[in-house]
């Protein structure tokens, strides 16, 4: 079976039980309670962001601003120094691309799906199963493994050995509320040993993960595990200083058996500029993935449509960077309209849309793909779409 196929399959058996779901009472209620969390949360962002970091900073966890990759880097510098540091999946960890940015820091992926992309130098296919493209079989033979339950066995043992000497851990955020949490959701409990065991916790999130109030983001955690995998997450984290003790004397110890220090980088990377643009809807994206399932352009083409991130959040980060020609060669122009992205998108961001307001901007700056390229040569040179066809032969034909 090809990556597509297994990718395909999986797809559908992650979309057929999600399908079933999404017309019971507790998805519909999610689904509109989720919108309006999401519509306040983007309308109130930044005032959002300064009361999680008063209320955070209250409690011992330490903020720090960072307005792009670059300085993200540069502040990871100044919390740890090169050593081991054990992380779980974060998509803005890799959006910043700060492993490429620290080559003089030890990173070790925690999650299963991480560690097979990694060591196997292979692109993600997905935001919360990045893995799930790649056949079994070569995932063993790879690592030169038996079975499943031997490779997951293996992993684990070394996972742990690391662990238990790094410098720092590293995570993602799932969400993050103004009244001062940070909430982590997993099924493997590599985030319990990556956010407790090394003596400080990074997290590294954007803006976008921001939620007015702590029962609003459980909301918001459980939605993207429910429609990433039809299911509730194993564990649920919430984070809202770094761990301690006052059973001695009633004087508080930091460090207890979790971490002694924690460190929240929060992440702008072009998100106050969609903020301010026609684009700002990009940011109530929950990050469930759901969209990949149902897009008939991404599951043919995987990696080739988004670039160096999945999809359209590819697409977005691209044009974000100012590399339109990049942006078209990550697979612009291929999207069909189908709309099928929004009908299962559980907060019913407009893709359609904001895929022509992209194609709008390329083709306003001369960049279009190779079809595009053709069908604009021909109507000028022909004055239609086909151009000039002789007796007996074939016309070139593109989609509308």
């Amino acid at each position: 079976m090809s990556n597509i196929d297994l990718y395909q399959k999986i797809a559908d058996k992650h979309f057929s039980r999600l399908k079933v779901s999404l017309s019971s009472p507790l998805f519909l209620k999610l689904r509109n309670s989720l919108k309006s969390i999401r519509e306040e949360s983007v309308n109130n962002m930044k005032q959002l962001l300064k009361e999680a970091e008063e209320n955070l900073s209250k409690n011992g966890v330490q903020i720090h601003h960072a307005e792009d990759g670059k300085r993200a880097a540069e502040i990871f510098r100044e919390i740890v120094e090169p050593g081991i540091i054990i992380k779980s999946k974060s998509n803005t960890f890799r959006e910043l691309k700060l492993k490429e940015r620290l080559p003089e820091y030890q990173f070790i992926e925690s999650d299963c799906g991480d560690i097979i992309i990694d060591k196997m130098k292979a692109s993600p296919s997905h935001f919360v199963t990045p893995a799930m493209h790649l056949p079994k079989d070569e995932i063993l033979n790879f690592f030169n493994a038996t079975d499943v339950k031997q490779l997951a066995s293996e992993l684990r043992s070394e996972i742990r050995s690391y662990a238990s000497r790094a410098a720092a851990g590293v995570t993602g955020a799932n969400a993050i509320s103004a009244d001062g949490y940070i909430l982590l959701i997993e099924n493997e409990g590599n985030i319990s040993l990556t956010s407790t065991l090394p003596p400080t916790h990074i997290v590294v999130a954007g803006w976008d993960k921001l939620v007015s109030s702590l029962e609003k983001s459980l909301l918001v955690a459980r939605a993207q595990s429910l429609w990433s995998t039809g299911t509730d997450p194993a564990y649920l984290h919430m984070i809202s200083q770094p761990s301690g003790t006052v059973d001695i004397g009633d004087v508080k110890v930091r460090g207890m058996h979790g971490a002694r220090e924690v460190h929240l980088i929060l992440v702008d990377n072009g998100r106050s500029k969609l903020l301010e643009s026609d684009l700002r809807e990009i940011l109530k994206c929950i990050g469930c993935g759901v969209c990949l399932y149902v897009c008939p352009v991404y599951r043919i083409l995987l990696s080739e449509f988004g670039g160096e991130l999945p999809g359209f959040r590819g697409l977005i980060h691209t044009y974000l960077s100012g590399d339109l020609q990049k942006l078209v060669d990550s697979g612009l122009f291929k999207c069909t309209g189908c709309n099928l992205c929004q009908e299962m998108c559980p907060v019913s961001i407009s893709l359609k849309d904001i895929f022509w307001f992209l194609r709008s901007i390329s083709f306003e700056n001369g960049y279009l793909d190779e079809v595009g390229r053709d069908l604009i040569e021909k109507i000028n040179r022909f004055g239609n779409a086909v151009g000039e066809v002789k007796r007996g032969e074939r016309p070139t034909l593109h989609c509308c």
